[in-house]
């Protein structure tokens, strides 16, 4: 904004604003007349100089709108920055939440793990374990192969778990620094992405500014029109006046002064008509005297109004500079702590992987009571399916026999009559034996390497804890009720067609 500098005298030449006709243009004839054109020339000069103070006032409510709508524009990007950055800290702050969750479960003080790792608790899982004793069948088989066991803890490699159990302890302590560092970074984005009190004062100035601009402003643009509206009026009277004086007057205006001075205008001498001109032009000139102040105070107005707002956009931009870059390093922050979490999370991954190894040793007890009775389970199994294929090998020959027997009193009794074709043409495998079924079940080589533990009844009577997730329940079988069930069973289905064959057979002989 600056301001408007005026010239101190008319050129017509260069004028291009004189809306009215001029009396300039006209030839004076005596020094009275030149006089009278001076006076209207400086009426000219006056509507001049409005109508640039009024196309001024036009140019600064432009500038000023343009002005506070990229100030609105700033204001509104500034926001949507610090409303996307604070979507990630709200993601962040879940994240931490997660973090914290599952840092706590899997090696948290509470956790299983970090008990684990305390001093002391891996000899006494040690200890327990050289309490427990193995089986008699186990120790004589570790003898058998040349080694030495007789409780759970001579299994266990002591020296190499204790450098693991070492080993994850260091590196527990590892991931307990990386998570102090992790939480002190979550505490640093706590206030990061908020909307602050410096962020709602500035939008509420450019508010304010709008509502002045469209008020305010607008108020003195449209009195400046107005003002504007009258100078032009009294250059348009002050023309007529100058032009009736020189000779060339209007009829309007020689009818206002017939109507002001009861007489005709053209009974009176030049001097005369020269003399009311001056007179009506001071004080058309007295009472427009204050028209140009008015205006060029009211320009000074809304160029003060325009300093202001530019001075509000400056610092407005360098405000915004200063907020981008805290948004951008917060930002960057945020991503930082992102990619803290990820290291974090694999190292505590890899960490569980390596401390469940320790879980062996310390579940090996309960391990053991389910080994030794598993082993006694899959025994109990492959005695019964043994059984089993026994009974059904021995079902099989029998219900062989009873089919040859069937097959040899067919063939003496009825098949005796029967012509050739039958045997050759109808059924050539009529006088067949029935197959013989062997069935090969494989080898239960399994067998041959379970220790015997004795029954699954002794498991409860050792104090042994069974298997909680359950198995393959096999009842125990007796194979002779199983076979004579189904003996009886295949004599009860075929005795009848046995027994009245045999005697309609024995009745046709003695017949």
């Amino acid at each position: 904004p600056s301001p408007i500098s005026f010239p101190t005298a008319h050129n017509p030449s260069s004028s291009t604003m004189t809306t009215a006709t001029s009396a300039s243009t006209i030839p004076a004839t005596s020094p009275l007349h030149q006089a009278l054109q001076v006076y209207e020339r400086r009426f000219m000069l006056h509507l001049n100089r409005g109508q640039t103070l009024t196309a001024t006032s036009h140019l600064r409510i432009q500038s000023l709108q343009t002005c506070l709508a990229e100030q609105t524009v700033i204001s509104l990007a500034l926001r949507a920055a610090v409303s996307n950055l604070s979507d990630h800290r709200n993601g962040a702050a879940r994240t931490s939440i997660d973090l914290d969750s599952e840092y706590g479960r899997k090696c948290g003080v509470g956790s299983r793990e970090y008990k684990m790792l305390q001093d002391g608790e891996l000899d006494r899982v040690l200890d327990e374990l050289g309490n427990v004793p193995l089986h008699t069948r186990l120790v004589d088989l570790a003898r058998g192969s040349g080694r030495r066991m007789e409780t759970l803890v001579d299994t266990v490699m002591v020296e190499r778990e204790r450098n693991w159990w070492m080993r994850c302890r260091e590196g527990h302590a590892g991931l307990e620094k990386l998570y102090n560092e992790v939480t002190a970074s979550f505490g640093y984005l706590v206030n990061v992405g908020v909307v602050g009190t410096e962020d709602s004062e500035e939008e509420e100035k450019i508010e304010a500014l709008v509502d002045e601009v469209e008020g305010n402003a607008r108020d003195l643009r449209d009195e400046q029109v107005e003002r504007l509206e009258r100078l032009a009026a009294d250059h348009r009277r002050a023309v007529n006046v100058v032009l009736d004086a020189i000779g060339s007057g209007s009829t309007e205006e020689e009818e206002q002064y017939k109507a002001e001075e009861g007489g005709d205008s053209q009974s009176q001498s030049d001097g005369e008509k020269g003399q009311r001109a001056f007179i009506v032009l001071e004080e058309m000139s007295k009472a427009s005297k204050d028209i140009l102040p008015q205006m060029e105070q009211d320009d000074a107005a809304l160029l003060e109004i325009m300093e202001r707002v530019a001075s509000h956009k400056t610092d407005s931009m360098k405000r915004m500079k200063i907020r981008l870059r805290q948004v951008s390093i917060a930002q960057s922050a945020i991503q930082k702590v992102l990619s803290q979490v990820s290291v974090l999370r694999e190292a505590l991954d890899r960490w569980c992987v390596d401390v469940a190894h320790l879980e062996h040793v310390q579940e090996l007890p309960t391990a053991y009571g389910d080994f030794i009775s598993e082993v006694r389970r899959r025994r109990a199994y492959g005695e019964a399916v043994a059984a089993t294929a026994g009974a059904m090998i021995e079902r099989l020959a029998y219900v062989r026999d009873e089919e040859v027997k069937m097959r040899e009193r067919f063939l003496r009794g009825a098949g005796r009559h029967l012509m050739p074709p039958f045997f050759e043409v109808f059924v050539p495998t009529l006088v067949s034996a029935p197959p013989l079924f062997a069935p090969q079940f494989p080898a239960m080589v399994e067998m041959d390497t379970l220790p015997d533990f004795g029954s699954l009844e002794k498991t409860e009577a050792d104090g042994v804890r069974r298997a909680s997730g359950g198995g393959i329940t096999v009842p125990s079988l007796s194979p002779d009720e199983d076979v004579a069930g189904t003996t009886s069973d295949a004599s009860m289905e075929n005795s009848s067609p046995i027994d009245d064959s045999g005697a309609d057979h024995d009745n046709a002989e003695t017949n």
